[in-house]
């Protein structure tokens, strides 16, 4: 009886021991995205244009079906990757500094109506100061999936992160505008034995995800800033 009892402890904590999941974060590049999201900002020599991000939101249907999108630290993610992409390119300036940019955004992170937008007055600066593009964001598209693949006593799960940015840059001068998009992926694999590995929300996932689209997005729209001349 003893010597059952003891094979019996072994056996669980054998178990145990192979239950734990690894878990890995991988990028995932797909079709015409691979060469953009690859691909560097074209070199530019020229004076730097001021920019001033004035609406970031998330729409209500997005948040609805993803709650966790509605957290600030989401919010500060896709804001501080937006304003960083804009500065590696080398061509803007922003007429605020970084820190009382990203204060303002979540001091308006706030679940409303319509979803969340932070909001910036485009009137606060004038004369040398005068933003010479306004910038509007948007997170257009964002879904996660899970799959799951069984074999022996092993499982693996993959959540796999998609999201969508929608930009749009208002000359001040002329009304006008540019519109531009990018769509990121990428993927966490779990695997386990004797268990079924388990993925949440994944802020690793949305972070590369996000990082890809905004890339892209930018990239789409200095190729038509560039076309427009």
């Amino acid at each position: 009886m003893k010597i059952t009892v003891t094979l019996i402890a072994v056996f669980a904590s054998m178990c145990l021991f192979f239950s734990c999941a690894s878990v890995s974060t991988e990028r995932d590049y797909a079709g015409y995205e691979t060469a953009d999201v690859t691909q560097p900002f074209p070199q530019y020599t020229g004076a730097k244009k001021r920019v001033q991000i004035v609406r970031f939101g998330i729409p209500d249907d997005l948040i609805k079906k993803y709650p966790e999108l509605a957290q600030k630290r989401v919010g500060l993610g896709l804001s501080n990757r937006i304003i960083e992409t804009f500065y590696d390119t080398n061509r803007f300036e922003f007429v605020e500094e970084k820190q009382t940019m990203l204060e303002k955004i979540l001091e308006q992170w706030t679940l409303k109506q319509a979803g969340i937008y932070a909001e910036d007055d485009p009137s606060e600066f004038t004369g040398l100061q005068a933003p010479h593009y306004l910038i509007y964001a948007e997170v257009y598209d964002f879904s996660v999936s899970y799959a799951e693949s069984i074999k022996g006593v092993a499982s693996k799960k993959t959540n796999t992160t998609i999201i969508g940015i929608q930009l749009r840059m208002v000359d001040v001068a002329s009304g006008q505008y540019i519109p531009a998009s990018g769509v990121g992926e990428a993927r966490s694999t779990a695997e386990a034995v004797w268990a079924s590995p388990n993925l949440k929300f994944d802020q690793s996932t949305v972070g590369l995800a996000t990082n890809r689209a905004v890339h892209v997005a930018v990239l789409n729209l200095l190729k038509r800033l560039d076309a427009k001349g």
